[in-house]
């Protein structure tokens, strides 16, 4: 082999290298990116949700304002516990919100008795609460609803300790240290806030697997309120019309 050609070869395998090492560097920024987390979930704290066997009907998801007899009689509770209707107003609120709406919102509900409920994104919530009180009536029974293959509403086997073992969890409550939600919302991580679903009571306080617990407003605030500051918030983070 000459010289030459020799030379030749050795500039036109300089030229691959260095193609090579170009392409490397216009990928590699792209590689250390962070990625934007587009997700928070919203963790329904301390709900009650119970199934009574009623003799003029066969189950119903007991609630304070029909069933308040049998709560007190057969249960030995107060009725004022079982505000289901303030979970359907919770669930509209974050169902109804844009940001679930462009898939970026995770609902469970943790109820008082430790179970985990995951309702689906695309699952269309009752208006109603008589409609609403039967699917969770039915989905607390037979642990799963689903329509065409598609689930959409089950009960968890897994705690939530573990569903959200990768997530920063954030208790809410009037207990908590004041901060401006907006500085929590900039900073990316994978959140998620616990607020309670109760009217009496710091569940979001009180649970024990929470990293911080925080206020979002000097006055008390109803679930669905909260709820409401939380989704608007993170909507304009994340660039939701």
């Amino acid at each position: 082999m000459s010289k030459l050609s020799s030379k030749k070869q050795i500039l036109k395998l300089r030229k691959v290298i260095q193609k090579a090492e170009q392409q490397i560097e216009e990928v590699m920024p792209i590689i250390n990116q962070p990625t934007l987390n587009r997700e928070i979930t919203i963790v329904l704290e301390q709900a009650v949700l119970q199934v009574g066997r009623l003799k003029s009907q066969n189950n119903v998801l007991l609630n304070f304002e029909s069933h308040s007899n049998y709560i007190k009689k057969r249960l030995n509770r107060k009725p004022e516990d079982f505000r289901t209707d303030i979970i359907h107003l919770a669930i509209l609120t974050l169902f109804d919100s844009t940001l679930n709406k462009a898939g970026c919102l995770r609902v469970l509900i943790h109820t008082e008795d430790k179970q985990v409920i995951e309702i689906d994104k695309n699952t269309k919530i009752p208006r109603t609460y008589k409609r609403f009180a039967g699917m969770l009536c039915k989905l607390l029974i037979t642990r799963e609803i689903n329509y065409e293959g598609q689930i959409l509403a089950k009960v968890h086997t897994d705690s939530i300790q573990d569903i959200l073992k990768d997530n920063y969890i954030i208790g809410t409550s009037i207990k908590g240290k004041q901060v401006d939600l907006k500085e929590i919302s900039e900073q990316n991580k994978k959140y998620a806030f616990v607020v309670g679903a109760v009217a009496v009571g710091h569940p979001g306080y009180e649970a024990n697997y929470i990293n911080e617990c925080i206020q979002i407003s000097r006055y008390p605030l109803s679930t669905s309120n909260c709820l409401s500051k939380i989704t608007d918030l993170f909507e304009q983070q994340f660039d939701i019309l």
